[in-house]
């Protein structure tokens, strides 16, 4: 039967999906050295899972310091309390043995073999959690990590949203939680620009004074790129949201409003907007600490 996960395992499984996600988003650079963090972020993703499993299923088991006896450690584990076998042992063992040699012995890992990693992982999380927990690697939710409220109650909303299979709802609640998150650190950061302004007033080589909009936007661009930048978000990542969740803008009484969500949204695009938001919140905090007080600071605004 499976088991009931608790909160300190939700959080433990979600820091696993975090490092996955971010060795997934390494496979889209083409270069040596992105395949070898991913191979690495794809192992210690499983490691992490081995570890909480072993942990759920015998608290009083000390986890081996070598990655054979973990799997042994685990495997035995689940024949005992579970009367079932660990899934895809020796598959994950090439998963560690292909690190080992980017990382140990300075081979770094062919475009194939961190495809092969990738699906691997996937589907040892895959299988583990569902064996152990019962529980989708999908359903794993980075919320668990998020310390700000408003941020975990919007995306709390989005994925019920998405549960009920309303995905534009969903996708709002992702594109409110991001960007109130961005809005609040943006002052702290770069400075706060005026949304109302859509030129600076300069002078023209006569000395006649002429109103640039150029100019405006070259500095909004600025500031949102040391923003991105200081709070090590993947730009590539932030476009792909922003085309499937548009703009969101808030209103001084409460609410908010969206504008240029994609078209004939899917689930894909929902459970996209969802994890993103929730990944560059919990990116975020890790790097300003508290969203209303970034760096300690009282006010933001």
């Amino acid at each position: 039967m499976a088991l009931t996960a608790d909160l300190l395992a939700l959080r433990k499984l979600a820091i696993a999906k975090q490092v996955y996600l971010d060795a997934t988003r390494q496979r889209t650079k083409p270069s040596p050295t992105a395949r070898l963090i991913a191979v690495v972020e794809y192992d210690m993703a499983i490691e992490t899972v081995l570890k909480t499993t072993l942990v759920a299923l015998n608290a009083k088991k000390v986890p081996a310091s070598d990655f054979p006896g973990l799997v042994q450690q685990v495997a035995a584990a689940m024949t005992t309390e579970l009367s079932t076998e660990l899934p895809r042992a020796a598959a994950i063992q090439h998963v560690r043995n292909t690190r080992n040699a980017a990382q140990h012995e300075g081979r770094l890992p062919t475009s194939a073999e961190e495809d092969e990693c990738h699906v691997i992982a996937r589907g040892f999380l895959e299988d583990l959690l569902t064996l152990v927990w019962d529980l989708s690697f999908d359903a794993v939710s980075l919320v668990e990590l998020i310390a700000d409220a408003s941020s975990t109650e919007r995306l709390t909303e989005g994925q019920a949203a998405l549960g009920a299979r309303d995905h534009r709802a969903a996708v709002e609640k992702a594109g409110e939680a991001l960007e109130w998150a961005l809005m609040r650190v943006k002052n702290a950061l770069v400075g706060r620009s005026d949304a109302w302004a859509r030129a600076i007033l300069t002078e023209d080589s006569f000395g006649k004074p002429k109103a640039s909009r150029e100019l405006a936007t070259s500095i909004q661009r600025t500031q949102e790129t040391v923003l991105y930048i200081a709070l090590g978000l993947d730009y590539g990542d932030l476009v792909r949201f922003r085309v499937i969740a548009g703009s969101t803008s808030f209103y001084i009484g409460g609410g908010a409003g969206h504008y240029g969500i994609k078209d004939e949204l899917d689930v894909s695009d929902a459970e996209f907007a969802l994890a993103y938001a929730s990944e560059a919140i919990v990116q975020i905090e890790a790097r300003v600490g508290s969203i209303d007080k970034p760096f300690g600071r009282d006010h933001w605004f």
